[in-house]
């Protein structure tokens, strides 16, 4: 019996990995899941590049310019720091905070913060000249 004669082989079922991570996605994402940190997009676990966004980040860590990523081999969740965001969020918030500052100040002086300046002279305008 030659190769063409032979019948087909039967279709082989491809290996999938049901492993299931051990918390389910109903449970709060916590802190402890950013304590891996990393630049790149590699797993800090076991250094596999194939990375993927997750969708449990919580809104805190992406102020701070951390994005969450799953590593597809190990499982593993971790953050990806942003430092270009992260400075945008300090300066932000610094800007917050002045702005905030300036208007405690003014208020303990005994102005109106809401008020605009008093202008010098009443607002009147001033007397004709006559030459």
């Amino acid at each position: 019996m030659n190769p063409i004669d032979e019948p087909p082989a039967p279709p082989q079922e491809p290996e999938l990995d049901l492993r299931r991570h051990p918390r389910t996605d109903t449970q709060p994402v916590s802190l402890r899941d950013f304590s891996r940190f990393t630049r790149g997009e590699a797993c800090p676990a076991c250094g596999h590049a194939d990375t993927r966004p997750s969708h449990r980040s919580p809104w805190y860590a992406t102020m701070l310019g951390l994005r969450s990523r799953r590593c597809r081999a190990c499982r593993v969740l971790f953050a990806q720091v942003r430092p270009a965001e992260m400075v945008a969020t300090l300066v932000l918030a610094g800007m917050l905070l002045f702005g905030l500052f300036e208007v405690g100040l003014r208020f303990a002086r005994g102005g109106n913060p809401a008020a605009p300046a008093a202008k010098k002279g009443g607002g009147q305008l001033p007397p004709p000249v006559m030459r």
